[in-house]
């Protein structure tokens, strides 16, 4: 019985997981889809971004997602947490993708290999957010989500020691900037829900 208790949170998070990133990942930072009612007119969308670092893309985003327009800080806060797992699992199919290229070179296929890990474990912290949020152990989700942040600057610099900073481009720096944007959502939640 003991064992059954703790399979269920796990499968509960992987069907959550499933669900949030069987929407079509965006391809780019500023492509995200925009289908339904958006949020241009709810203010809590810039309440939610207040403190974000990124202020501008949080905004952005969460405006275009279907069914933010009457959104609450909670629903606000999956969304950028949905976005996010999009985005990281897009990276890590990019990943997995340009290591097939047989013409990379040693020193940029072992660092794409290293980075091919971090967004594995970068994809695990992000499942383990979605559980967490679910269980409303904010704290938890704060945890997973600074240590995706972790993986993705830690490919960051694999890739520069290489020499190999361009074979990424960006989307080192976008996925933490998204991660950056959940962190930010979840301490505003935080903050509202105490009020």
């Amino acid at each position: 019985m003991k064992n059954v208790l703790l399979i269920l949170p796990l499968a509960f998070g992987l069907v959550i997981l499933a669900h949030a990133t069987s929407s079509n990942p965006p391809t780019e930072a500023k492509q995200v889809t925009n289908k339904g009612e958006n949020g241009k007119n709810n203010p809590l969308i810039t309440k939610a971004c207040a403190s974000a670092q990124y202020k501008d893309l949080c905004i952005k985003t969460l405006k275009e997602q279907p069914g933010s327009a009457n959104a609450d800080i909670k629903t606000l806060a999956f969304m950028s947490l949905n976005i996010t797992t999009s985005f990281g699992k897009m990276v890590s199919d990019w990943v997995a993708e340009k290591l097939e290229d047989p013409e990379l070179g040693p020193q940029i296929e072992q660092a794409l290999t290293d980075c091919s890990d971090q967004y594995t474990d970068a994809m695990a912290q992000l499942e383990d957010s979605m559980v967490a949020f679910f269980s409303n152990a904010f704290n938890d989700v704060k945890t997973w989500m600074s240590t995706a942040m972790t993986n993705a600057n830690t490919c960051e610099e694999g890739l520069k020691t290489a020499n190999a900073i361009k074979v990424m481009g960006n989307k080192n720096k976008e996925f933490s900037q998204y991660c950056s944007n959940v962190l930010a959502i979840v301490n505003e939640m935080t903050k509202l829900r105490l009020e």
